[in-house]
């Protein structure tokens, strides 16, 4: 490759690529341990391979699962499974604490401490990527020189009037403690779907079943690290019925089921009393234990770093959250951005997927040709 001389900034848009253009994040981080530096792209730029990321370590380039995999851990719930962030990091660190020797050509290396690399590796990334704002922009599209009428098309949505939907709108009304969110004006519901909202730069278009979801989720990781039952008691307990498949599975994940808040109690050969269900839950205590007896159920219920008790959170908050096509009202809708804002990560659900996105004004003056 020939990359032309410039700025060490000039150098990382050569080689992360036009697209990386303003959506990386820069890092430093000094420590007496380990010093880090370097750029790691946003969720969006996030690839199915791993071929645009870059590790340094004392301005060695270098191949390292621990650095690896660190990075990545730090983008757990930023991107779908089998999706990798794109980054360069140089790692500098006292030569005494690295083994270069490991392989012929020096292409690897080995540190004396691996938990101590790996956890300052992911907690600065972490931080530096949730500090950056990760609300996702729609960057205009280019006019295309076709036939006229011929709009052009853009990922998850298309211009133009190929479908009537509905828009409930009432007020708009600004919403308070927005937090590390753009501060905006909410303008109603679409398709009982997404919210609008107006921001100083344009449009915002939230999922509020995305939205919900990560509020859920975090609702249910701080009840259970700060001790409290996760749970809430039936006011009368519950005669569930189980297919033959599900007795054994609920014997078998009983301890995982009551961390997440179920209370079940054998009354007979395939009946049980359910006393209590997790506090989040909004539907059919029945319908969310059979469904969390079908997730136990899959194969490969703990893939990858997942856990199978985090497994179950997810599908706890996924199944309790707000759907797709639930109308709200305004007070819904703003208690819903409110408590978003509070989130640790605002910017995605746990599945990777953005929970809101920004159009800019000035992609929305393009569209009309305004320029």
């Amino acid at each position: 490759l020939r990359y032309a001389e410039g700025t060490l900034a000039d150098r990382v848009a050569g080689v992360l690529g036009a697209e990386a253009s303003g959506k990386t994040v820069v890092l430093r981080h000094e420590s007496p341990g380990v010093n880090l530096t370097g750029w790691v792209g946003r969720p969006e730029l996030a690839r199915t391979g791993r071929r645009q990321q870059y590790v340094y370590v004392n301005r060695r380039p270098v191949s390292n699962r621990v650095v690896t995999a660190a990075v990545e851990q730090a983008y757990r719930q930023l991107v779908p499974e089998g999706r990798f962030p794109l980054f360069i990091l140089f790692v500098d660190l006292p030569h005494h604490r690295v083994d270069i020797n490991i392989h012929p050509r020096k292409m690897e290396v080995r540190f004396d401490d691996d938990q101590r690399v790996f956890a300052s590796v992911e907690r600065v990334t972490r931080e530096a990527l949730l500090q950056a704002g990760l609300v996702r922009s729609i960057a205009a599209v280019p006019l295309l020189d076709t036939v006229p009428g011929a709009w052009p098309r853009m990922e998850g949505f298309t211009l133009g009037a190929e479908s009537v939907t509905e828009v409930r709108e009432e007020r708009a009304v600004p919403v308070d403690g927005t937090g590390p969110l753009p501060a905006m004006r909410l303008l109603g519901q679409i398709s009982g779907t997404y919210l609008l909202a107006q921001s100083s730069d344009g449009l915002i278009i939230i999922d509020q079943h995305a939205a919900h979801e990560r509020v859920l989720y975090e609702r249910l990781l701080r009840l259970r690290a700060g001790g409290a039952s996760a749970g809430q008691v039936l006011v009368a307990p519950l005669a569930v019925e189980l297919d033959a498949w599900q007795v054994p599975l609920l014997e078998k994940h009983r301890a995982e089921l009551e961390q997440v808040g179920f209370a079940v109690e054998e009354f007979g050969e395939r009946t049980v009393l359910l006393r209590a269900v997790p506090q989040i839950a909004s539907r059919s205590p029945a319908a969310l234990l059979t469904d969390m007896l079908a997730e136990l159920a899959e194969d490969g219920v703990t893939s990858g770093s997942t856990t199978l008790l985090e497994r179950l959170t997810i599908s706890t908050a996924c199944h309790s959250a707000i759907r797709a096509g639930d109308p709200l009202t305004m007070d819904q809708m703003v208690a819903l951005v409110q408590d978003l804002a509070k989130t640790e990560d605002p910017y995605t659900c746990f599945h990777g997927r953005p929970t809101l996105i920004q159009v800019s004004r000035s992609s929305i003056e393009r569209w009309f040709l305004r320029r």
